[in-house]
């Protein structure tokens, strides 16, 4: 622990003092068992990246080498390091590193956050993910972060991950209270968002954006609603999904990309009740000459089409263009004998 001490104190490590830090970490992990030595041990471990970032020189490595350091483990034991030890020392009473944390994360943040667009733009959107969901946790105060990584996720078709997010994203401070600053950049004409008030009131004090707008987080609810409840219908989810359907269409009755998402939902909710008539044709033709039998089959049918018959009227209802949704609707008219209706489609 002296030498890890000793070595995290230097400001310019060299290659050899990241090696004997290494060495150092492998040593200690076998032989702490007291807290407060399990907590510090995590703390260096935690900051190996960090240590390794100092000796390379930061300054002459771009976003994209400097995250070659921080793999999801390393980023995970940052995480643990930074927590627990600000936790530690906060129930303690005696801080040793928490001063020295907050000053790491004023730099690394704003470098994370960097690396994160980088790794956009480089179509690695489960890694950006990663990131800003890290970032998040590190300032729960920012949502936007959240928000960030739980959109990543859809685009990276990490749907079970990107549901997860959005429902912590909907029951975040953020969501519920939130207010997201907007000012527009004189140079380019185009309006930015802003991390924060403080950080837009520094560029309007710098005169380089003008025309601030405040807009509330969850003005925008109706497009997080859609993008739930069809990440619910993907992963099987029912209920839930028609929750949220329902919860979009109260705040966007007219928006017609929710509307052909809704008729879908309820056109495969029919689908699935119907899923066992191709059995019932097989047994219908084998029973032809077994009048009785037939008829009985005939009814089992006719039953599996009653029951999916609202939801496919209700398909249609939303969107009267899906012609998988007519069709379907045409024919359960057809079989259970409804010809005035059938007539109209």
């Amino acid at each position: 622990m002296k030498t890890l001490k000793k070595l995290y104190s230097k400001e310019k490590p060299s290659p050899k003092d990241v090696e004997n830090y290494k060495t150092a970490l492998s040593g200690l992990q076998n032989v702490v068992k007291e807290e407060n030595d399990k907590v510090y041990a995590n703390f260096y471990k935690g900051m190996l990246p960090i240590f390794e970032l100092s000796s390379l020189g930061d300054a002459s490595l771009s976003p994209a080498e400097q995250m070659k350091l921080f793999t999801p483990e390393n980023l995970n034991n940052f995480f643990i390091a930074v927590t627990e030890t600000r936790d530690y020392e906060a129930k303690t009473g005696i801080k040793i590193h928490t001063d020295d944390i907050n000053k790491t994360l004023s730099f690394f943040n704003p470098l994370l956050s960097n690396a994160g667009f980088q790794l956009i733009a480089a179509n690695q959107y489960k890694q950006a993910s990663d990131v800003f969901y890290l970032l998040y946790n590190l300032d729960k105060k920012n949502g936007l972060n959240l928000d960030n990584a739980a959109r990543l996720a859809y685009q990276a078709e990490e749907y079970i991950l990107s549901e997860k997010l959005f429902d912590e994203y909907l029951e975040s401070d953020y969501f519920k209270t939130g207010v997201s600053y907007y000012a527009t950049n004189l140079a380019s004409g185009v309006e930015e968002l802003f991390p924060d008030k403080s950080s837009r009131s520094k560029v309007l004090t710098l005169k380089t954006h003008e025309k601030p707008r405040d807009v509330k987080v969850n003005s925008s609810s109706a497009e997080v609603y859609k993008i739930v409840a069809d990440l619910a219908s993907f992963n099987g989810n029912k209920e839930k999904a028609k929750k949220y359907f329902d919860l979009a269409l109260e705040k966007t009755p007219d928006d017609s990309d929710l509307l052909k998402l809704v008729s879908n939902f309820y056109l495969q909710l029919g689908y699935d009740k119907i899923k066992d008539e191709e059995s019932l044709i097989n047994e219908l033709n084998k029973n032809s000459d077994n009048k009785k039998v037939f008829n009985e089959l005939m009814e089992k049918r006719k039953n599996l089409f009653r029951d999916a018959l609202p939801n496919f009227e209700t398909a249609y209802k939303f969107d009267k263009e899906n012609i998988a949704a007519k069709e379907i609707l045409k024919a359960t008219y057809e079989i259970l004998e409804m010809k005035d209706k059938a007539s109209k489609l």
